[in-house]
């Protein structure tokens, strides 16, 4: 018996093939509604090492590289067969739809963010301000730490989405994801490059260009 060893959402099949997966395997392209996943034979489940997850990084960058929008599917999402593939897929066609339209054209670069949490902002008179407003205040500060804000509006008309993940382990403040055109890395890279030192105490440490691994709907919910 072999499985479906899934690497990826596409929006179109590449008119020179897909090449080889993480193990050398022909990938082919299996049609979901309007748009493709991107599947290769295994006579098992991969197993979690840093050797697969850097053979499957290759596999999903050189698809990357080849079509204008891609999703990433989980490391070692594997199906029994084409039916139980789609069956799995059936609840999350839409959000996969809207994500490689999301996706299409760009790529993601990464901050990871270090240092201590800033002092939350004084809260105004809670008699005065709308609950909503108070809930839109608590979201912001809880999201992107206050003091990357200049660097924000910097990056701003070269972002095209982002995504902030907060971190509890000392010193690691936040992840932020942003895609971006593609080519547009260096700029990017430039920007941050240029205000980091301005940052202290904050260290921010930038890398990309990468697929859209963080906006991947199963990771962005």
């Amino acid at each position: 018996m072999t499985l479906l060893c899934a690497y990826a959402a596409i929006d179109a099949v590449p008119a020179h093939g897909l090449g080889a997966g993480a193990h050398g395997e022909p990938l082919e392209a299996l049609a979901v509604e309007d748009f493709f996943v991107v599947v290769g034979r295994l006579a098992e489940t991969p197993g979690i090492t840093p050797e697969n997850l850097k053979a499957q990084d290759a596999a999903v960058r050189r698809l990357h590289a080849a079509v204008q929008a891609l999703l990433p599917m989980r490391f070692g999402e594997t199906f029994s067969g084409v039916t139980e593939l789609r069956a799995a897929l059936q609840d999350r066609v839409e959000s996969l739809r809207a994500a490689l339209l999301l996706v299409r054209g760009c790529e993601q670069m990464t901050l990871r963010v270090f240092g201590q949490a800033a002092e939350p902002e004084p809260v105004p008179d809670e008699k005065t301000e709308r609950p909503g407003t108070r809930y839109l205040r608590a979201r912001a500060h809880a999201l992107t730490p206050p003091q990357l804000s200049g660097l924000q509006q910097a990056l701003a008309p070269l972002v095209h989405a982002t995504r902030v993940d907060r971190h509890q382990a000392p010193g690691l403040l936040a992840s932020v994801y942003h895609l971006v055109r593609r080519g547009d890395g260096p700029r990017y890279q430039a920007v941050v490059d240029g205000l980091a030192p301005a940052l202290h105490p904050l260290r921010v440490v930038c890398s990309g260009v990468w697929p859209a691994y963080a906006f991947a709907p199963e990771v962005a919910e």
